[in-house]
């Protein structure tokens, strides 16, 4: 009875209740991705092989990745400055 109500609302407002919009979509994806994270997050700390090797991986990136992709950020910012006249 109440699905009858809210589909005969829905309908007299000219939509479907079963219309998925983009924005809604995207929003329900965000949802799931977020508790998805957050799940695998939680199971990472909480077990101790898992959370080495997550603390290895954290450290190897800020230590190797990230100061090389810094440098030739600055590296390429100075090369396009050589280049600009003002």
């Amino acid at each position: 009875m109440r699905n009858d109500v809210l589909c005969r609302a829905a309908g007299a407002r000219g939509q479907s209740r079963d219309d998925m919009t983009d924005q809604r979509a995207e929003q329900v994806a965000n949802v799931l991705l977020t508790v998805a994270a957050a799940g695998i997050a939680a199971y990472v700390i909480k077990t101790p092989p898992l959370r080495r090797m997550a603390w290895r991986l954290a450290v190897a990136a800020l230590t190797g990745a990230l100061p090389s992709w810094f440098g030739r950020e600055v590296r390429d910012a100075w090369r396009e400055s050589a280049h600009r006249t003002i």
